[in-house]
């Protein structure tokens, strides 16, 4: 792949297993791309993926072995980019995202009590700021009362709406993220603990958080 650099790509499944529709489309997707250059799983993702607006993940990449044995015998197509570690994993449900290699160790009761833990906390990330300022500002009658006058009490002198409040939380999470990959190894931790320990005192989102 690559008209500069001729990456080597190896295209892996199990004959008989996987679907032999699914093995030629991957094949013909990757003999029909015009590019440069090839580096990444990352890269090859974005030039063989479905255009889609929302930005929904077709596909998972891995650096773990068992897992990518675990899906090829599962009928998946796997796409390995040589000098880089990632196999990307070709398709991908949303329960693949969900799931752990972990669980094929575990009992059938804790495996599946863990998933479903993972689909809560899935549910609570996408849905908690949402309903924070859902109940907040339009059914307050929802709350405690004691929570209520404390939420309340917190935000006395706050200037802004609880929307942007929000928004500038979420802001504020993805800069001290990038921050702490960035920046050196010996000042990021630093970084983080001293984000957490900001949370735990502060009183406008200790709610929230």
């Amino acid at each position: 792949m690559g008209n500069l650099t001729k990456t080597k790509c190896a295209v892996c499944y199990i004959k008989n297993i996987a679907n032999n529709d699914l093995v030629n489309e991957v094949k013909y997707r990757l003999n029909n791309l015009d590019v440069d250059s090839l580096l990444s799983a990352g890269e090859l993702e974005q030039l063989i993926v479905d255009s889609n607006i929302l930005g929904i993940p077709e596909m998972l990449s891995t650096e773990r072995p068992d897992k990518v044995s675990k899906y090829l015998l599962n009928g998946r197509v796997v796409v390995l980019i040589n000098g880089n570690p990632y196999g990307v994993i070709i398709p991908a449900v949303l329960i693949d995202f969900l799931a752990s290699p972990e669980d094929t160790n575990l009992k059938v009761n804790f495996a599946n009590f863990l998933r479903g833990l993972r689909v809560l906390a899935s549910f609570i990330t996408l849905l908690l700021p949402g309903m924070y300022v859902a109940i907040t500002s339009f059914h307050q009658e929802i709350l405690p009362t004691g929570l209520l006058y404390s939420i309340l009490a917190s935000r006395e002198n706050v200037p802004f709406p609880i929307i942007v409040e929000i928004l500038l939380m979420e802001i504020s999470f993805e800069l001290i993220r990038e921050a702490g990959l960035r920046v050196p190894s010996p000042i990021g931790p630093t970084i983080r603990n001293c984000w957490r320990f900001g949370t735990r005192t502060s009183s406008r989102f200790s709610w929230y958080c």
